[in-house]
């Protein structure tokens, strides 16, 4: 687990995105509103936590279809890159998603870890943790792409949250995809 400390002591107020299960590469990948966040992270300059599946990255065997993606897994990679390099000097760094791990497992390589080495940020590999300052505040976050939980969204909130404070308690903000 890596940890991170960004520090802005100059500021009032800082604004934190999260980019994840964009599932680029999917039928189902809505590009235009993956467009639209991006836009409005670098007009806003806020700050990004990469929160995993970002590409849908389906192989022989898992779950996904491998035969229906609009691209391979390498071309979904270098897409992402191409999508990400507006706003990568406001990437904090990037957890790993369940759909990059299908890789990690089967061939030792993990396309959210790519990505992040191809923009020069921090892999924080299944789990970051850390803190933000501003100003004065110090605010502990932990960044997890979360696992199961149930169909509904209060459900999967539940047991996020029941999760992650066990592995980590006292943190102030839990990030999850």
């Amino acid at each position: 687990m890596r940890v991170f400390d960004q520090r802005f002591p100059d500021k009032d107020e800082i604004g934190l995105a999260c980019c994840g299960d964009w599932h680029f590469g999917a039928q189902t990948c809505d590009e235009d509103a993956v467009d639209d966040w991006l836009e409005k992270i670098l007009e806003n300059k806020w700050y990004v936590m990469l929160m995993g599946d970002l590409t849908e990255n389906a192989t022989l065997g898992s779950v996904g279809a491998v035969f229906e993606q609009t691209m391979t897994p390498q071309a979904q990679v270098r897409a992402v890159v191409d999508k990400l390099k507006p706003i990568k000097d406001y990437i904090i760094g990037g957890v790993i998603g369940n759909h990059g791990a299908r890789s990690k497992k089967c061939a030792g390589l993990d396309p959210d870890e790519i990505l992040c080495w191809e923009l020069g940020v921090p892999d924080f590999g299944h789990t970051g943790v850390g803190r933000i300052q501003v100003g004065d505040a110090h605010w502990k976050i932990m960044a997890h792409h979360g696992a199961g939980g149930g169909s509904l969204l209060g459900s999967k909130r539940n047991v996020v949250a029941e999760k992650m404070t066990k592995i980590m308690p006292m943190m102030d903000l839990y990030l999850a995809g």
